[in-house]
């Protein structure tokens, strides 16, 4: 729906319609303000308050709309005009209705409100007041895996007079499945101002039971009338197989108290899909000093990726001597290994033989000292 000149319509009044249209022989109104200069399209018709010439008025058009996208008429014929000059005599006396064309509009009120504009209120037996237009900037074919979701950025118009509510829902084609967002929250239906446009996100998952090949997918906008875009989904490969593994080469460690020790740990990717965003984590005993580094392995490519990662683990300085159990394991958002690798750390006294061999030294030094003493006697 087009609206052209120095500002855009003023919805003064809402109708409602069913999707189907109004019913034959009952008339729907909507009331709308127009400036001088500016235009609006309603359907195959045109108002249209024209400055262009020697006097301004006011015509009603009839043309063709080549498509939903054109936002003009083509093959334009009049249907009825009206000076200014006889609108300003009286206004509420200017009107026209065919009912054959199944259109008619009456001028209500005319003055200065910001520049000269006109009221009226226009008549149709079919829905000429709702427009909108839902696109996307996405490609017309995308390429998903089973189990992957992809993210489709959508617009959505009103380019018609009046408020509009809309159900976003999907055509029943296809069995993937589709999630709207909005301003970082699902939704399933959004209301528009005549004239307001919204970006709107939607999320497509792929079943892991998805048809494989290309799956037809169609946006769609009902707000009365139904407003879609529709793009095609390749869906490749079989179900997939995410499978994700610890490796650890040492297995025992002996530690002695506030001392640290370090882990190398393979983290491996066995499955045939990649995985993202793997963390891995460390189960201990409280009051354990645990970092892992790097924090996060970003990705793995499928069929044995490997990213090596460093385990530092510190026990307490308090800590009675014995057996412990670090259990690491590795895990994302689709995936966590099976059974954890079990790490045996042994935790000794702090040796005593520093304390030994100092002594020992002493009593040297000392029977060193009495053997000099007795030679300088003899």
């Amino acid at each position: 729906m087009e609206a052209t000149g120095k500002a855009s319509l003023v919805v003064i009044a809402t109708a409602v319609f069913l999707a189907s249209g109004t019913a034959q022989g009952t008339w729907e109104s909507e009331e709308v303000e127009l400036q001088r200069g500016e235009s609006q399209v309603l359907g195959e018709f045109k108002l249209v308050y024209d400055d262009t010439g020697t006097e301004p008025s006011l015509e009603l058009l009839k043309g063709d709309r080549t498509s939903e996208e054109d936002e003009g008429l083509e093959n334009i014929t009049i249907l009825t005009q009206y000076d200014e000059e006889d609108i300003l005599d009286a206004p509420g006396e200017i009107s026209y209705r065919s009912e054959k064309k199944g259109i008619g509009f009456e001028v209500l009120q005319a003055g200065f409100d910001n520049g000269f504009q006109l009221e009226l209120e226009v008549d149709s037996r079919r829905d000429i007041f709702s427009d909108s237009e839902l696109s996307t900037s996405a490609p017309d074919r995308l390429i998903g895996r089973r189990g992957e979701s992809i993210d489709v950025p959508l617009v959505l118009e009103n380019e018609g007079v009046a408020e509009e509510t809309y159900q976003l829902t999907t055509g029943n084609e296809t069995r993937l499945e589709v999630e709207y967002g909005f301003d970082s929250f699902n939704i399933s239906e959004i209301e528009l101002e005549a004239g307001e446009k919204q970006d709107l996100k939607s999320t497509v998952t792929i079943p892991e039971t998805a048809r494989k090949g290309l799956n037809k997918l169609t946006f769609v906008a009902d707000g009365g009338q139904q407003f879609t875009e529709t793009v095609s989904v390749e869906v490749r490969g079989e179900e997939k197989n995410r499978e994700l593994g610890v490796d650890i080469r040492e297995s025992f460690k002996s530690i002695k108290p506030g001392e640290e020790i370090k882990i190398p740990v393979t983290v491996e990717n066995t499955g045939d899909t990649e995985l993202k965003d793997i963390n891995v984590s460390v189960d201990l005993n409280e009051g354990w000093s645990v970092s892992v580094r790097p924090s996060q392995v970003d990705s793995l490519e499928p069929r044995y990726g490997r990213e090596r990662i460093t385990v530092s683990i510190t026990p307490p300085a308090g800590v009675e001597k014995g057996d412990y159990f670090a259990d690491v394991s590795a895990s994302n958002s689709k995936v966590g290994v099976d059974e954890p690798e079990r790490v045996r750390i042994n935790v000794v006294e702090k040796s005593g033989l520093a304390g030994i061999g100092l002594a020992v030294m002493a009593m040297s030094l000392l029977l060193l000292i009495v053997v000099q003493r007795r030679f300088k006697r003899r």
